[in-house]
Order: C-alpha cells, then structure tokens, then sequence
C-alpha cells in the first residue's frame, strides 16, 4: 500500500512538471506560439532553449525581447507577451521606435551643428570685418596725423552750475595742445579719445568733437569738455585717478575752404595709404 502511494505521487508530479512545461516553455510544435511566464521573466538557459527553435533572424530578436524585460525596459503602452510571437511583435515594436528617436536625435544634432557652424563662420566674419575695419580706420588717423595734431596736457572735473549758482552736475575739461600741420585753415577735428591710468587700466573711449580754429602751422592750446557721468564707473574711476593717460585716435578733419580728411577721402593702393583728391562739401565753415 506504501508502494502504491509513493508510485501515484510520482506519477502525479511528472504530469505536474510536464503540464508547467507545456503552459511556459515550447513543448508544442509551433515554437512561436509557445507560452511564456506572465511576468516575462527567463534564464538565461530558457531563452536559448527558445530562441533556438526560432527562424534565425528571430532568434536575436527575441534575446533581446528577454534582455529588456530582464532590465525593466518597456515602452509606453507595451502589453504582455503571454507567447514568443507577441513578445517578437512587441520587440519589432520598440526597435522601430527607437529608430524613429534615433533619426530624431541624429537630425536634432544635425541641425544644431549646422547651426553651430553658421555661428563660427559669422563670428569669422564679423571678426575679418572687424580686422578690416580697425586697419582702415588706423590709415585714416595715419593719414591724419600728417595734416593734424593733439596731444591732451592736462584735465580737470569742474562744476557745472545753472544760473542760479546752483551745482547741477560736473564737467570734465581736457587741456589740449593742437597743431595744424596742414597748407589750409582748420576748422575742426572728430575722432575717440582713449583713457587709462598709469597702470594700462582702460578707462574708456569717448567720441570727442572740437571745431578750433587754426592757421596753416599754427599751434594752439585748445579746452575739450565731456560731461560727468555719475552712472559711469569710468568715470567715477577717472576722478580717482591723479595722472592719466590719453590717446586720440583721428576719424575726421575739416578744413575752412569745405575740404575734408576721413575715409571716404583716402583710397588704400597696392597697401600703402594714399590721399585721394578732397571731395568739397556744401557750404564753407567761416
């Protein structure tokens, strides 16, 4: 009676392995329709079992179907996989996705280093143009300076007053020593004056325009005003400062018979600077 018992449960747990066989690996002969765990969980040893009973082009497919449900990696929407095709299905499914996210990604990154490229090349033009300038106008002040001078000799931050005698704001006074180097009477001088401490610590460059009135030969000493910003830290910084240095750097001069010097004045041949014939301009400063 022991026996017969022992041999019952014995055949009872063969039917038991043989039906768990049957519901979640491929015992069938269809391989795809295989059924699968419900919570797509395999060793390593089942998936090979199961992918090498699939056509081969299926069979890395699948490896990788069980390699993202092993690591959690399900897309939006994705369902079970209770058999191989589903899972096959589902696995065609994402790499399709992912193509279309990669392609995405590939074109987003294509068209930021384009953009990233248009942004080099104008920022390498802008910086020939720059060059370009700077050398043009550092022919014009050249050019200049054979006809015209200033050298500043001096400054001071004076008061500026209504007519009240009431202090509304400050004034600085550049002492300038000017000389007219030119055949013709002077009239007048624009251009950028630089400024720095003794140490090169730059100050600013401020437009600066001054209509003196100077014989051929002539050398004068002539007071240049520029109002006091008190929202400048420049400024403040000037005020600072007990000895300053300052640089003009020539644009234009004018001339009393309506003659100019300035770039449109001066031609650049074969890199050497040379003045071309002076255009007159309306009317005659007197």
């Amino acid at each position: 009676m022991k026996r017969l018992i022992c041999n019952r449960i014995k055949t009872w747990l063969f039917v038991l392995s043989m039906t768990f066989s049957m519901l979640f690996l491929p015992g069938c002969s269809d391989p795809y329709a295989a059924r699968l765990p419900v919570n797509s969980k395999l060793t390593m040893g089942e998936v090979e079992k199961i992918s090498a009973k699939l056509e081969p082009a299926d069979q890395d497919v699948f490896r990788r179907w069980a390699e993202r449900q092993t690591r959690g990696g399900s897309f939006g929407g994705e369902g079970t996989a209770p058999t191989v095709k589903i899972a096959l299905l589902n696995q065609a499914e994402f790499d399709a996705r992912m193509k279309i996210e990669l392609a995405a990604a590939n074109a987003q990154k294509a068209e930021a280093d384009r953009i990233a490229r248009e942004r080099e090349k104008e920022a390498r033009d802008k910086q020939a143009q720059l060059a370009q300038i700077a050398t043009r106008r550092a022919e014009v002040d050249a050019e200049i300076r054979k006809q015209f001078d200033a050298h500043a000799i001096g400054y001071e931050l004076r008061p500026l007053t209504n007519s009240y005698g009431e202090i509304v704001g400050k004034q600085f006074v550049f002492k300038l020593k000017l000389a007219n180097k030119s055949l013709k009477n002077l009239v007048g001088a624009a251009g950028w004056v630089s400024v720095t401490d003794v140490f090169g610590a730059d100050l600013g460059s401020y437009p600066m325009r001054i209509e003196p009135k100077m014989k051929p030969g002539q050398s004068i000493d002539y007071f240049a005003v520029m109002d006091y910003d008190y929202s400048n830290p420049k400024h403040y910084a000037i005020t600072q400062t007990a000895s300053l240095r300052i640089h003009w750097f020539f644009e234009s001069v004018a001339f009393q018979d309506g003659t100019n010097i300035d770039y449109r004045t001066i031609a650049s041949e074969n890199g050497r600077v040379v003045p071309t014939k002076p255009q007159p301009q309306k009317g005659v400063v007197m």
